[in-house]
């Protein structure tokens, strides 16, 4: 771009100027009058530039502001291509909704991927080429350019292989190559392009390779049914628009057949590949992890750990703990497995994204959260780059005597660690998993809200990435017995917050992650979003997160593996 102009006194209206690239631009997939040579090197080429888009440092080219939201973005653009068919809809078509909620239950696969820049609608029609050369000189038609999912774009690029070829009438670009043998012909196999593309990206596309076909179809979908709306109220570009509805239906059947073959929720294949990552990444890196836990820097993050969640999210094995009901793929008996072979490590459930207390507070912000509250905690918590903590442990409490006390060893039902019995012997420590021992303070005072407590063992608040605490508290003494409790959202940086000492567990520490005493003194919380399900509901969220978040395995069990 030359300039932009602002000024809507110029022309009327804002515009910018372009720099002209004399090329060409191939709207035919079959790319007839090229040679077969080249045939091969148009493709391969445009694999190849695709790579590098994604390979843009974002920032370093200050695109940031492209997308506020860089998580969930199969979810995000599933939602909003569905709005988009809604809004054009003239009647039902029940394989198109069919293919929204398949789309739907399954697209958590999609977001498990490091964010990049994304074209939008990458194709072979939306590049110019030397005009005599397999060169791309341009990209064009950037309108839907986000922060994304990669294998998106991959997946706009190829969908043409898959696209019925009535498609050819409405938009060229949509439909699939005609030609019978396509080596024959010079044109790669889509097999093949996947294949370079995970070679030059260094990222595995194939795990989650049928989910984003799917979309592509449902997107394609989406936009011909817009066309046809259009063409119903005068306002189609294209003479043959009013053609597009049976192509909508073409296209939802085509996604769907893609989701009848792909079975992309199959547990044992995942379990498999877990099994695989966990002996080819994980295991080897154990005594690396050991020897920095032993050392002075054990409370700082071991270095190699980003570098390890990042290939578990190229490999799609990121998140895997969203229950089913919230739009993730395994059920808990399916997920369970994969629970147990991480757990092999001790370094294993945070390479997932799957560790505690991360899932089972990312779970209550996933089925309770406001979207503020999600924007704000969990789009971070689910890409990896914050952790949190779970205040429920107390050292005092109303009740006494011995039998109580000892009910304190049921707190690893909640998730937190364990407190020794001798420990127990020589405190006033009570059981906190039963809410009504709780007594840490939540006070609303006008639009702000007012916490005082102290906490035992809270699991995750020495790690240094810790930014949030679920805080569990008395926030209405006076109403009925279960109905007083609740947890909020609380900063860790908030002034009043202090991580006063490490506490062991059967002598561990484990650092850096750790279990804390933590002291909350007149902490001040802005009252708007930060009651999570509002007032008085511990008793709600407690029974919801006792579900899959909390399949975990014992560490050392690995005889026999």
């Amino acid at each position: 771009m030359h300039a932009f102009c602002d000024d809507d006194s110029v022309l009327g209206y804002k515009f910018f100027i372009m720099e002209y690239v004399k090329g060409r631009v191939l709207t035919d997939p079959d790319l007839p009058g090229i040679g077969v040579k080249e045939r091969s090197a148009i493709y391969r080429e445009m694999i190849r530039v695709l790579t590098e888009l994604h390979a843009v440092d974002v920032h370093a080219l200050g695109l940031d502001s492209i997308s506020h939201n860089r998580g969930n973005y199969l979810s995000r653009q599933v939602s909003r291509w569905g709005r988009q068919y809604e809004a054009s809809k003239t009647t039902e078509l029940p394989r198109v909704e069919s293919l929204s909620r398949w789309l739907q239950a399954n697209a958590t696969l999609g977001d498990s991927y490091q964010s990049c820049l994304v074209h939008g609608d990458y194709r072979l029609d939306n590049l110019i080429f030397h005009p005599t050369e397999p060169r791309v000189l341009a990209v064009i038609d950037w309108e839907l350019a986000t922060i994304g999912n990669p294998i998106a774009d991959l997946a706009t690029s190829l969908i043409c292989y898959r696209a019925p070829a009535e498609a050819r009438r409405v938009v060229p670009g949509f439909s699939t190559p005609v030609l019978r043998n396509l080596r024959d012909h010079g044109i790669p196999s889509e097999e093949e392009l996947v294949a370079q593309y995970e070679e030059l990206a260094m990222v595995e596309a194939r795990t989650v390779w049928p989910v984003f076909l799917a979309f592509c179809a449902f997107r394609n979908a989406s936009i011909l049914q817009g066309v046809y709306w259009r063409a119903l109220n005068g306002n189609a570009a294209s003479e043959n628009a009013l053609g597009s509805q049976s192509l909508v239906e073409l296209f939802a059947d085509l996604g769907m057949r893609i989701a009848d073959e792909a079975n992309v929720s199959g547990a044992q294949v995942v379990l498999n590949k877990v099994e695989a990552f966990m002996l080819e990444e994980v295991y080897p890196m154990e005594e690396s992890f050991f020897a920095h836990a032993s050392s002075d820097q054990r409370w700082e993050v071991w270095p190699p750990m980003e570098e390890l969640k990042e290939k578990a999210k190229r490999s799609g094995l990121w998140n895997l703990w969203i229950p089913k009901d919230l739009g993730g793929r395994f059920t808990n008996s399916e997920y369970a497995p994969m629970a147990a072979a991480m757990g092999r490590s001790v370094i294993g459930p945070e390479v997932f994204n799957c560790s505690a207390p991360d899932t089972g507070n990312m779970e209550l912000l996933l089925r309770f959260g406001t979207e503020e509250q999600k924007r704000l905690w969990l789009d971070p918590l689910l890409d990896g780059t914050i952790r949190s903590c779970f205040g429920m442990t107390e050292p005092e409490g109303k009740v006494a005597g011995f039998t109580v006390r000892l009910g304190s060893l049921v707190a690893v039902a909640f998730g937190v660690a364990m407190l020794p019995l001798r420990s127990l012997l020589r405190s006033s420590s009570v059981a906190s998993s039963d809410a009504t021992n709780l007594q840490s303070t939540i006070t609303i005072a006008r639009a702000q809200l007012k916490v005082d407590g102290r906490k035992w063992w809270t699991s995750g608040a020495m790690d240094p990435r810790c930014r949030l605490c679920l805080f569990l508290g008395v926030s209405d003494p006076t109403a009925e017995r279960h109905r007083r409790h609740s947890i909020v959202l609380i900063p860790m940086d908030a002034e009043g917050v202090e991580v006063e000492r490490s506490l062991s567990v059967y002598g561990f520490d484990d650092a850096p992650h750790g279990h804390a005493e933590v002291a909350f003194r007149n902490v001040h919380i802005p009252l708007k979003d930060s009651f999570l399900l509002g007032q008085g509901t511990l008793e709600i969220l407690d029974s919801n997160r006792r579900g899959s978040s909390h399949c975990f395995s014992g560490g050392w069990n690995r005889k026999g593996f």
